[in-house]
């Protein structure tokens, strides 16, 4: 683990800001929440460290997170259907909220391409991604989001390497040939 990541509504970054300091997580650079980009920008990433630890925290209110080569995406991607189909979660006792299944595989491959899959633990987080909710993805509904959002070019080419470089087969691949 190098950093973790959150995503918040835009909204809710400064109460988000609180929260992390008050574990004594201070932002990189000094902000003020209404200088930061509005709207579908890919510049929406906060990174907030604390002295003497080697993990960063990073405050995202968008799933893409670069700016290039893939910020064009950004528009594209609305955030409030993320939103409306976010699942709750539970983690370590704490009530939350996550992806939805299909919303994670479309970020998971989309963080994969972002990348040009240099980094196989992305790769292998969207397979295993997969494999733990194969049963429960609507695979129907996961393409028309990946075409509503535009990126079903980046679902093909993960599922595509995956298949081709470590005999991974998705069966949602032969409908999203291009």
């Amino acid at each position: 683990i190098a950093d973790i990541d959150l995503l918040v509504r835009r909204e809710e970054l400064p109460e988000a800001r609180k929260l992390l300091n008050t574990f004594g997580y201070y932002a990189s650079f000094p902000h003020d929440e209404e200088s930061l980009p509005k709207g579908n920008s890919s510049l929406n990433t906060l990174v907030y460290s604390k002295p003497n630890e080697i993990y960063f925290v990073h405050l995202h209110w968008h799933i893409v997170n670069s700016t290039w080569p893939l910020d064009s995406l950004a528009a594209r991607i609305d955030m409030e259907r993320i939103w409306v189909s976010a699942k709750p979660h539970t983690v370590c006792g704490v009530e939350s909220v996550g992806l939805s299944n299909e919303h994670l595989v479309i970020y998971l491959a989309y963080h994969c391409f972002q990348h040009y899959f240099d980094r196989m633990s992305s790769l292998f987080d969207l397979l295993k991604a997969i494999e733990a909710y194969t049963h429960e993805i609507d695979w129907d509904r996961l393409i028309d989001e990946a075409g509503a959002f535009g990126v079903v070019f980046v679902l093909y080419y993960c599922f595509y390497y995956s298949h081709t470089r470590l005999n991974y087969y998705v069966p949602a691949i032969e409908r999203l040939r291009l």
